[in-house]
């Protein structure tokens, strides 16, 4: 069963009358002749007939809103640590007189990264690569300190 939509075609009386001389007021758009018949158009197919034929439940939008937004979050979460990592090591590259302070700096990138990966894939748990980060800057500072 198709479902039948009524529309109604409008149609100026003539475009040059319309948008023509300024001084003489505009014509009324009037209606087709009432003689004259009302398109018809079929719709084939309906939007909200499709099926769900997994065995898993369907998203509903709020369910898909809430898993992208968790997403987003995460994200932003993990790429404030990375940023905190490149922090510290650019602190590193700069005030430690160690001639290890590049392996020093570029390590902690390098662990960090593992670190907030690794927090990531164990359900978003920010505990571990937290934990490093302070560990890490420590021991940037104990070493800025002693030089």
């Amino acid at each position: 069963m198709a479902a039948e939509l009524e529309i109604e075609v409008f149609q100026p009386k003539a475009a040059a009358t319309i948008w023509g001389d300024c001084r003489r007021p505009c014509p009324q758009i009037e209606r087709l002749s009432e003689t004259e018949p009302t398109r018809r158009i079929e719709r084939q197919d309906k939007m909200a007939d499709h099926g769900h034929s997994s065995s898993e439940p369907a998203l509903t939008g709020m369910d898909a809103h809430r898993a992208t937004y968790e997403a987003f979050l995460s994200g932003s979460m993990a790429l404030a640590l990375v940023c905190f990592y490149v922090l510290v090591a650019l602190v590193t590259f700069r005030f430690m007189d160690n001639p290890l302070n590049l392996i020093v700096g570029f390590g902690g990138i390098i662990i960090g990264c593992i670190a907030t990966l690794i927090g990531l894939k164990a359900g978003r748990n920010w505990l571990i690569p937290g934990v490093v980060l302070v560990l890490y800057g420590l021991f940037v500072a104990a070493n800025i300190h002693m030089s």
